[in-house]
């Protein structure tokens, strides 16, 4: 009724007295059903009244506002994907060094700040992605609800991380963080769930592009300690390696080098065949 309200036939320039919100008794409900029941009987002739009144110019101090809205709307755009590509680069470069992605080329771009990189195969990706669901969604309204899905599973999932941290870092009782954790759980759990209805309406996509990636990080995870158990079993442990040496004439060759490895117990494989 809130929404029928607002239209009005095309013949009108100006909303009649009995589509204002109010009515000369001061019933607004009663002038919303009364509106309603008019865009009923022709709906063909309804349209939206604010757009029209926009659109005709009568109020002339709105019309030079919408091309600044629309800056202030692309300067926050510009914002928030600045953010989502940071972000996107340091959440990849911490999975690399976790051993949940494979290794990918991350570029410093600061002499000073460490966390200032840049890594091309993520920039390519979200760019793919991004036009993916350009495409796909074809509408912002279409693309809210993955958005809401998504945002809320992200204040869920951090807040659980957080309580993880303090509980790690700082030592804090349980008898503390407990209430701490509760208390921001009933908040998003609460968005959360509301946002579960628009699983349908898009966010079932979020939940899909979710699931890849965690099946892609443990696929990767799980390789990569098959890899491991491979090579630890023949491995030579370092004490042997040290012991095959000569220690009267070892062969010494110039210059010094450096053999990366995750055990300090074996040999790694570089060294043996050097």
């Amino acid at each position: 009724a809130a929404r029928a309200a607002l239209q009005v036939p095309r013949s009108s320039s100006r909303p009649p007295s009995s589509y204002q919100t109010r009515t000369s008794d001061g019933s607004s409900c009663s002038a919303a059903l009364k509106a309603a029941s008019a865009a009923e009987r022709s709906p063909s002739r309804a349209e939206t009244w604010a757009w029209r009144w926009n659109r005709s110019g009568r109020p002339g101090e709105i019309a030079w506002a919408q091309l600044p809205l629309v800056g202030l709307a692309a300067a926050a755009t510009v914002i928030a994907s600045q953010a989502v590509i940071s972000g996107a680069f340091s959440v990849t470069q911490q999975a690399v060094q976790l051993g949940l992605l494979p290794r990918l080329e991350v570029r410093h771009t600061s002499a000073e700040e460490y966390g200032q990189i840049y890594v091309p195969w993520v920039n390519f990706a979200l760019l793919a992605a991004v036009v993916g669901l350009v495409l796909g969604f074809q509408s912002s309204d279409r693309l809210a609800g993955a958005y809401g899905v998504a945002l809320s599973a992200t204040m869920v999932i951090t807040t659980v991380l957080a309580a993880l941290c303090i509980r790690r870092v700082t030592s804090w009782p349980l008898v503390l963080i407990a209430p701490l954790l509760t208390l921001f759980l009933l908040i998003d759990l609460g968005f959360f769930a509301s946002n579960l209805f628009k699983i349908s309406d898009g966010g079932w996509f979020s939940i899909l592009v979710a699931l890849l990636i965690a099946a892609l990080m443990a696929t990767w995870r799980r390789g990569r300690e098959v890899m491991v158990a491979v090579r630890a079993e023949g491995a030579l442990p370092i004490d042997g390696f040290i012991a095959r040496l000569r220690p009267d004439h070892p062969l010494r060759v110039p210059g010094t080098a450096i053999y990366l490895t995750a055990r300090l117990d074996v040999t790694p494989n570089a060294l043996l065949h050097t």
